[in-house]
């Protein structure tokens, strides 16, 4: 046995699980700071911000879901004639990138994206749009 490698195992087991504590630490802050800058990104208009060496950029995305009814949504997709996107389920990655398709630039509420939905669609499906904050290296 070697107890060098072992006693070297150890400590560094040791030291991951001390980081990972950190780090997880390190992403609970930096979410909360995140929820603090999401409103002012909003509010001002400010699409990105160049600071500390780093590009911080308001990121929004639309994803779309059943809201719990699969079944609804199934039975709405197959009435507007979207039998491609229906399988036993509905792709969510699919479906939200072809809600995504109703608001090219990025502009509308959730309320207008739904209201350009086809009409068979508009109560099967919800809509949320996401706003979180990302990080770019310069």
């Amino acid at each position: 046995m070697d107890t060098v490698k072992a006693a070297e195992y150890a400590v560094l087991v040791k030291d991951i699980r001390a980081r990972e504590k950190e780090i997880k630490s390190m992403k609970k802050h930096a979410n909360d700071i995140m929820e603090e800058l999401l409103p002012d990104f909003k509010n001002s208009g400010i699409q990105r911000i160049n600071i500390a060496g780093a590009t911080v950029y308001l990121d929004r995305k639309v994803w779309a879901s059943a809201g719990g009814d699969m079944p609804r949504l199934v039975d709405a997709m197959k009435a507007a004639d979207m039998h491609d996107m229906v399988g036993e389920t509905v792709n969510g990655n699919t479906l939200s990138a072809w809600v995504r398709e109703f608001d090219p630039e990025s502009l509308k509420t959730e309320a207008e994206i739904i209201s350009a939905l086809p009409e068979e669609l508009r109560d099967a499906i919800e809509v949320n749009i996401v706003f979180k904050l990302g990080v770019r290296s310069e």
